[in-house]
């Protein structure tokens, strides 16, 4: 069979947005192939790295570069999915939405290839990780470091959906934390509606996780582990005052595109 690239859909945006949730939803649809965090993003990215930088000379020295490079950067996508070519993939990476890898994804995997983005106001995130990381760690030096420009959970995925907002309206489907678990069921018709699918009876009322990621593998217990019924589970952390006048500029950032849902910003 040969590999349809129009059947991949990426999940991007920012950390700690209910994407955990949402996929073991979308995954009582068997038609639906969903798994947690993707290499595919990285993969592709290193390959074409290698084509450009360390097997340049070679590629140029050749009379079919291009159509080497074309081939072996379509071929990824294929040989990564092999065993999925009649579902729908859902493949997770949170930089998927940056200007670099999604020229990558339209170049190599699909012209008009769709986006899902994760969003949230700020200080939730922030909260969330305070929530699950904070024991007997040093509270200043956990925010300034997820809060550090260079940090690659949070800021680059911010980055990456501030991107998204601004240049990708018309291929993203835009979510918030809060439509997932307050509106499930209009955020599912929403997904279905924008790849255009028959919608699927799906059960809101008890999940059954069946998408996991290795949490060991970020040093943290309990990073993906979800609930069996939805919804939003009271968080006691406060946020020192510095944190918190932080989170709030970077989320007044992300609700100054015109593209952002309505995004509950204020406390809950």
């Amino acid at each position: 069979m040969i590999f349809d690239h129009s059947k991949i859909v990426l999940l991007a945006g920012l950390p700690r947005t209910g994407s955990t949730l949402l996929s073991n939803i979308l995954a009582q649809n068997k038609e639906f192939s969903v798994e947690g965090n993707s290499a595919l993003c990285e993969i592709m990215w290193q390959a074409k790295m290698a084509f450009e930088n360390q097997a340049s000379e070679q590629i140029a020295a050749s009379s079919r570069g291009d159509k080497i490079k074309s081939d072996v950067m379509s071929g990824i996508p294929s040989s990564y999915y092999k065993d999925n070519s009649g579902k729908v993939i859902v493949d997770k990476c949170r930089l998927w939405v940056n200007n670099e890898n999604i020229s990558m994804a339209r170049n190599y995997i699909n012209k008009d290839i769709k986006s899902i983005v994760m969003i949230r106001p700020i200080h939730e995130i922030v909260a969330s990780f305070a929530k699950v990381s904070l024991k007997n760690d040093d509270e200043n030096n956990f925010y300034e470091y997820l809060l550090s420009p260079n940090n690659h959970v949070l800021m680059h995925s911010f980055y990456a959906t501030c991107y998204a907002l601004e240049n990708l309206k018309n291929t993203c489907l835009f979510i918030s934390y809060a439509q997932v678990v307050e509106n499930t069921g209009n955020t599912i018709k929403d997904i279905y509606n924008f790849l255009d699918l028959d919608l699927f009876s799906h059960n809101e009322k008890s999940i059954e996780q069946t998408v996991f990621e290795n949490d060991a593998a970020a040093g943290l217990d309990d990073l993906h582990t979800i609930r069996s019924k939805i919804l939003r589970e009271p968080n006691e952390i406060t946020l020192p005052n510095w944190v918190r006048s932080k989170c709030d500029m970077l989320t007044s950032r992300l609700a100054s595109f015109d593209a952002c849902p309505e995004m509950h910003y204020n406390d809950v």
